[in-house]
């Protein structure tokens, strides 16, 4: 009788230990709020002043001038927002003046820096073609959904259409927006 007490007690903790281990999104289902009339929305649907009628010459402007630090990320569909992600999964972690991304391919610190350009609102992230290498790699289209610059610095929204499964998100109309902080380059 001892024995099949400490078996059942061993796989009533077994059933308890093994629930989601995937990370928490803190997903809100809420009616997601649409961006429009000098406002974005940014964690759990909260709508926030920015400026979505930035200029083609402003976006350049941001991009040869300052440099961008993303400060976190929010997943988001057609029906819900997340709160604030600190660590956004295979997503750029800077932009640095002349127009370079940098995204941390791992834990360890490896990077992989990315030339972008401009076309319209879209932000077109390439890898530089190595003539010897066969290996092809897509280019990467952020969307820039709001751009506010000042004297000393500025904030970005910028959106990722995702193509991978998160969690409680519907893949068909998920994506990544990410908050970057600008500063003016030295």
């Amino acid at each position: 009788m001892k024995k099949l007490s400490l078996i059942l007690l061993l796989l009533v903790t077994l059933c308890v230990s093994c629930g989601n281990d995937e990370p928490n999104y803190n997903k809100t289902e809420i009616t997601r709020p649409k961006d429009g009339n000098g406002k974005v929305f940014l964690e759990k649907g909260q709508l926030v002043t920015a400026n979505i009628d930035y200029t083609a010459e402003q976006l350049n402007n941001a991009l040869d001038n300052y440099n961008w630090k993303r400060e976190y990320g929010i997943y988001y569909d057609n029906k819900s927002v997340s709160d604030r992600q600190a660590d956004v999964l295979y997503m750029p972690s800077s932009i640095f003046s002349g127009r370079k991304m940098v995204y941390l391919k791992n834990i360890s610190g490896n990077r992989e820096v990315r030339s972008i350009e401009t076309k319209g609102k879209l932000l077109l992230a390439s890898v530089d073609v190595d003539p010897t290498s066969s290996t092809f790699y897509p280019i990467d289209e952020y969307i820039v959904v709001a751009l506010d610059l000042e004297d000393n610095g500025g904030r970005m929204v910028m959106d990722y259409k995702l193509h991978r499964e998160i969690t409680d998100f519907d893949i068909s109309s998920s994506y990544v927006r990410m908050v970057w902080k600008g500063t003016v380059a030295q």
